[in-house]
C-alpha cells in the first residue's frame, strides 16, 4: 500500500474543507507512543465524542474496542505521514478533528488529510 495522507496548512485544511466540527486533543507525546506500538499504519476515529485509534490489524490501542465492530470505517493513515506532521507542526498537543464529511489531524499550522477509509481499503 502507499503512503497514505498529505499534509497541508490548517488554513488551507479550513477553506477546502470547512471548519471543524468536533476535536479531540491528544499530547503529542502518546501519539509518539502510538506510532511506535502500531507499525505501518494508524487507524482514526470519533465514536460517540469518543477517540478510537487501531493498528493496521484493526487492534484497539485507545478507545473502547466494544464500541465498533469490524465494518465501521476507520481513517488510515500512514505513521510515516504521522511523524511527519509532528515533525513539521512540533506542538506538544495534537488534535484529532471531524469536519463535514472528513476526518482530519492537526499539530500547530499544520494539518493531515486524504486518509483511506478502512474498510474498503485497509492495509495487509
Amino acid at each position: 500500500m502507499e503512503t497514505i495522507g498529505k499534509i497541508i496548512s490548517k488554513a488551507e485544511a479550513d477553506k477546502n474543507f470547512g471548519p471543524v466540527v468536533q476535536s479531540i486533543a491528544l499530547d503529542t507525546a502518546e501519539v509518539e507512543k502510538l506510532i511506535q506500538a502500531s507499525g505501518d499504519y494508524l487507524l482514526f476515529h470519533i465514536l460517540e465524542s469518543k477517540l478510537v485509534v487501531l493498528d493496521k490489524n484493526r487492534n484497539a490501542m485507545m478507545g473502547d474496542a466494544k464500541a465498533f465492530d469490524a465494518v465501521t470505517p476507520f481513517h488510515v493513515f500512514s505513521t510515516s505521514k504521522v511523524i511527519e506532521l509532528l515533525k513539521s507542526g512540533n506542538a506538544p498537543t495534537t488534535t484529532v478533528e471531524l469536519r463535514k464529511g472528513v476526518l482530519s489531524v492537526t499539530n500547530g499550522e499544520y494539518t493531515m488529510e486524504y486518509s483511506l477509509l478502512c474498510p474498503p481499503v485497509c492495509p495487509n
